[in-house]
Formats: structure tokens, sequence, C-alpha cells
């Protein structure tokens, strides 16, 4: 048997062996996927149908670091657990990217056309779209939402009083408008926000591993999102070109981009403003109707949402309220492309992840975890406050930078419906799935809004 000598790297079946003080991750596989092609097929149908399942059967069966290979893509080595949470998602860019997830996205990876296809240049994009959405939703500019907010609601709501509403649709609809509104000013919304909104829908409606593999396929042409696409291509094209929005702040801030140290260019200024939109519209759409919808079908904690005194402390807590939905409820990948190799220690064992590996972490262990969370399952934002911080808008060079806007978005939105009415389910609240992204409602959730006694109206 050859000897191993510390400090050097050995081959296996073609890749790379880890130094003699450190070893490969194991390889997670479930019953019957070790069979030729009936594994390969077993693997594949996992992944697809509930790939968040898969990550937490394969902690249970093979601890808190392993590795899934995922057929026709690459290795999938999971680091779960707090550390491993900091670990993936403290990577610098440059060891660390984003190009294997982003660039499987559709709309935001491929079917919108940029400059250059590469995806390299498509995580320059994003950094550079990052960064200059930190300035758009931060700081003394954040103040502004509030007032953008109210007058969305209030022309939205002004005939809600004893009507049926379908919850599913408006509330992510009037979130759209007020993200919308905030980021692009009312003249741009006023002549697209209305097709922009249903385009963007469409788009964030499909973001599951299914559809998202059917749409790198040749028959993705025949996608609905791919349609919807091309469509927000060309409105977001012309907008630009316009000479009505020439002198529109976003638009020229958008111009005023450097990526990877240059000055962005002209075909990629669509691109960019579309990647804006998208951030503050499909994300916030998406958690604010689960907030909403787990906070109106717990009367406990409507009731403590409605006791507060003030509108500052009711939003604090919806705040929260936001935060229970997304604790129990995470996006479930969160993911990074190594470009050299890691080494990673946990529960006394040092680790080998080979570059070319992409590196996750779990937040959906994370923040379901019985020994840290009272009752885990359980929705109860007045309960966590004494307990440890939750894995919500991830940390490091891919954090959320809209953290704070989305959490002033929803919370205010949440204060004036709720303040103004009341909401009785007609419906059964929708089933909901974690997947790598939190989708929409599937069906349709009706509520009766009545006006509150003593509200304005």
């Amino acid at each position: 048997m050859k000897r191993r000598v510390p400090g050097t790297v050995h081959r296996r079946r073609g890749g790379p062996l880890p130094p003699v003080d450190a070893q490969l991750p194991p390889l997670a596989y479930g019953p019957g996927e070790k069979i030729p092609l009936v594994g390969t097929y077993l693997k594949v149908r996992r992944t697809i149908v509930d790939p968040i399942g898969l990550a937490v059967e394969s902690q249970r069966r093979f601890g808190d670091v392993f590795t899934l290979h995922v057929p026709f893509t690459f290795k999938l080595t999971y680091l779960t657990g707090r550390d491993g949470y900091r670990a993936v998602l403290g990577l610098p860019p440059d060891h660390g990217t984003i190009e294997p997830i982003l660039g499987q996205l559709p709309t935001v990876g491929f079917w919108f056309r940029r400059l250059r296809t590469d995806t390299k240049s498509l995580q320059e994009l994003a950094l550079a779209g990052r960064k200059l959405m930190a300035g758009l939703v931060s700081g003394p500019r954040l103040a502004q939402l509030d007032e953008v907010l109210t007058g969305v609601l209030r022309s939205r709501l002004s005939t809600w009083d004893n009507r049926t509403v379908d919850l599913a649709s408006e509330i992510p609809s009037l979130l759209y408008e007020a993200g919308g509104r905030f980021v692009c000013g009312n003249t741009f919304w006023d002549e697209a926000g209305g097709e922009l909104a249903g385009l963007y829908w469409r788009i964030a409606d499909g973001i599951t591993v299914p559809r998202a593999a059917l749409a790198a396929t040749p028959a993705g042409r025949f996608m609905p999102e791919f349609r919807a696409t091309r469509r927000l291509e060309q409105v977001l094209t012309t907008l630009i070109r316009s000479e009505r929005h020439r002198h529109n702040s976003l638009i020229r801030a958008i111009r005023s981009v450097t990526v990877a140290g240059s000055a962005i260019s002209e075909a990629d200024v669509p691109w960019m403003l579309m990647y804006v939109l998208f951030n503050v519209t499909t994300y916030p759409g998406s958690y604010g109707i689960w907030t909403l919808i787990d906070v109106v079908s717990h009367p406990d904690v409507l009731a403590l949402a409605r006791a507060r005194s003030g509108s500052d402390q009711r939003r604090a807590f919806l705040a929260d309220c936001l935060d229970e939905t997304i604790r129990i409820y995470p996006v479930g990948l969160l993911a990074r492309g190594l470009t050299k190799p890691l080494l990673y220690e946990s529960a006394g064992r040092r680790y080998f992840v080979p570059a070319g590996h992409v590196v996750a972490a779990l937040p959906y262990a994370i923040n379901r975890n019985e020994s840290e969370y009272h009752d885990a399952e359980r929705y109860a934002p007045q309960s966590r406050q004494h307990e440890r911080p939750a894995a919500l808008f991830g940390r490091g060079a891919f954090g959320c930078v809209a953290a704070s806007f989305t959490r002033a978005l929803i919370s205010g939105m949440l204060d004036m419906l709720l303040t103004e009415f009341e909401l009785d389910l007609c419906d059964p609240v929708p089933a909901r799935h974690c997947r790598v992204a939190l989708p929409y409602p599937s069906r349709p959730l009706r509520a009766v809004a009545r006006l509150r006694a003593g509200s304005r109206g």
C-alpha cells in the first residue's frame, strides 16, 4: 500500500484526495442511488422534487458535512450548522463565487440578454448591482419609503370595504407597486408599472428547481417565463431609450455604475434595471404575502400586533413576524462555487473540499434546530426575542443588501392593512414548501375585508 506523505494531495477515481491530516466529505447516497442508471434517475428526481428534504435527510444520515453528486451539474458539498453558514457565506468572491448558481437562474442568469454571456461577467454585473441597490434602498433614502407606501395603499385599499379579495394576488401586487415606485419614481411606474408587475410575477413564479432545469433545455423557449423575459427586455429597453425618462434618477444611477473597474456598457443597462427591479419586487412580494398569511391565521399573534401602542411598536413586532416567517421557511440554498480548495473543521475532523465543488449552507436545518429554538416549527414571533438569531438574510459579499428595505416595506404594509381592516379568511391556508426560494401561493386565498371600527376608511 502506497504511503501517504503529509501535506501532499493524492487522487482517487480521477479526483483529488485531501492532505494527510484531512479527509474528503462523505458522498451521500439514498436507497437505490448506487445502482447504475436507476440511481441516476432517483438522484435527479429527488433533487428536483425535494432538494431541501434531500439535504436534511443526508445530514441526518451522514453528519454535518457531506457531498451530494447532483447528476449533470456539479458536486454540492453541504457545510451545515452555524459554523458552516459562517464559513460558506464568509468566503470572498474570488474564492467562493455565485457564478454556478446565478448562471442557472432563468431571466437573471440567462434569457435576458447582456453584452457578454459568460458567468464571470454575470457575477461582476451582480456585484455592481448589489452596490447600486445598497445606495438606493438604505440610509436616509429609506425614510421616503413610508410616503410611497402610504400613497399606494390608500389608492389600492380604497375599494376593499365589504369586499371579498384574493390576498394571494392583491398583496404581492401592491408590494410590487410600492417597491417599483420607490426605486423608479411615479412617472416611470405610471407608464409601465402594471405590465412590469405582471411580467415579474410570471417570472418569479417559475423559480423552482424543476422549471429552472426545464428552462436550460431547448423546451425552455416555449415556457411562459421565457416569453415574459423577452417582453420584459423589450419594455425596459423602450423605457430606457424614451426621451420622457432621460432624466430618471434610477436610469442615470445605472449609467454611472462601474463594473469590474470600467463604466457599464450601454448594452448592459437594461439588464441592470431588470436586476434592481427583480430584487425590490419578487422577494418582498413572496415573503410579504406569506407573513400576512402567518399573522392573520394565528389569532394570538394578530392580537399581539394590534395591542402594540403606536405604529413604531407595531411595525417592530411585525418585522419580527417577517423574521419568523423567514426562519421557518428560509431560502433553501445559499451556495458558492469554489475557485480553489477549502479546508473546514467540524466536530474534531478536518475536511478538504476540492476546487470546482459548490459549497452550501443549510439555513433550514439551522432555523429548525430544536436545541436552539423551543418548539422550532411553531410560528411564535413573540417567543423568539431571547433565542439565537436565525439565518435570515445571508451575510458576506453576497448577503442581502435590501434587508432593511424589505423589513420596512413589509412591516409598513402589514401595519397599515391590519390597522384599517379585519380580514376573515374564506379559504384554507395554502400549503407551502421550502424549495430553493419560497414560492408564491399556488391557489387563490380569498378573504372578506371589513373596515375596523375607528379606522380612517
